[in-house]
């Protein structure tokens, strides 16, 4: 049978949401019972469930912190077309400007934390409404917030900007796959220089599967999140039918990771030598600099003079919601 290959994005859709069932280890570890709760803070406990009306998949815990004056922050790596039906872009009629300008609007989404007992044993959940403060379409990264009153016992363990990584070295993709909670596989990183629309991606052989998408993998004798799983390939037969090759899985590098958090100021969520007060006072300069050089244009289309030398904050609250910057 003649077999094409191709290439398969992992998006969970309603249609696939299955019922719950307890995470049950076949692996035969043979380690102390020390070292297998702490696989299990690391590996497990740090990944989520993120829903959208019909549409989901996983996320990952990178940081829990006092940002808030009362709540701490608590934010969720995930892939943009995990919560890409909660982004809509469409075009309003401005009575300002007298001209069609786009608009920029964002659903909240469910993150859904698992919470165990005995290690292994579920004992209860808890959902989240989460913000999506910023989104890379390009390189398929979400970043998504939510508060709480006290702060997340267990995020991922983040590796320096730059570490070098190298085929062989055992891994574990962990994501809700299939809508289950945190399922882990293990594997190897089998390739590092894939490319994909000229963006670099890892290839593991810890399979992975629809859900598994803005999970995480992870280096097994570190504990780092090392990227984000979300693709897999797939063969297409002549029939039409296609058969998902699991083992062959498409992670996101963490080092792409930071890039778009710091082009999109949110370097502080990784970075420990940036802050959040500095970067929200970046994002707000760069929005008021966009919303001028739209004031502007729209000036010099209409030919008033009567908004010359007057700010955009004088005229109208210029700034698109940020979740950081309200309190």
């Amino acid at each position: 049978m003649k077999a094409l290959r191709v290439l398969g994005i992992l998006i969970l859709a309603a249609a696939m949401f299955v019922g719950d069932t307890d995470f049950v280890s076949t692996s035969t570890w043979g380690q102390d019972q020390k070292t297998i709760v702490k696989e299990h803070q690391q590996f497990i406990y740090t990944v989520v469930r993120v829903r959208h009306k019909t549409a989901g998949g996983s996320g990952v815990l990178i940081r829990s912190a006092k940002e808030d004056q009362d709540n701490f922050c608590n934010y969720v790596i995930t892939n943009h077309h995990v919560v890409g039906s909660a982004i809509k872009h469409v075009k309003e009629y401005s009575t300002f400007t007298k001209q069609m300008e786009d608009k920029e609007k964002l659903d909240t989404v469910n993150v859904e934390i698992f919470r165990y007992m005995n290690t292994s044993k579920l004992m209860d959940r808890s959902v989240y409404d989460a913000n999506i403060l910023t989104y890379d379409k390009s390189r398929d990264i979400a970043l998504l917030m939510f508060r709480t009153v006290k702060k997340l016992d267990f995020v991922a363990k983040l590796p320096a900007k730059g570490k070098a990584y190298y085929m062989l070295q055992e891994v574990y993709s962990v994501g809700a796959a299939l809508s289950h909670k945190p399922v882990a596989t293990r594997g190897q990183i089998t390739s590092l220089d894939e490319k994909i629309e000229n963006l670099p991606f890892f290839l593991c052989s810890s399979p992975i599967i629809y859900g598994n998408s803005g999970g995480a993998t992870f280096l097994v004798d570190t504990g780092e999140f090392i990227g984000v799983p979300a693709r897999i390939d797939a063969l297409k037969t002549r029939f039409g039918s296609t058969d998902s090759v699991t083992h062959l899985a498409y992670i996101i590098p963490v080092d792409e990771v930071y890039k778009s958090l710091d082009r999109n100021g949110y370097g502080y969520v990784w970075d420990m030598k940036q802050n959040w007060v500095d970067c929200a006072k970046k994002r707000r300069a760069a929005r008021q600099g966009a919303t001028l050089k739209r004031l502007q244009d729209a000036k010099n289309k209409i030919g008033k003079t009567a908004i010359g030398g007057t700010s955009a904050n004088d005229l109208f609250d210029p700034m698109p919601y940020d979740p950081m910057l309200e309190k």
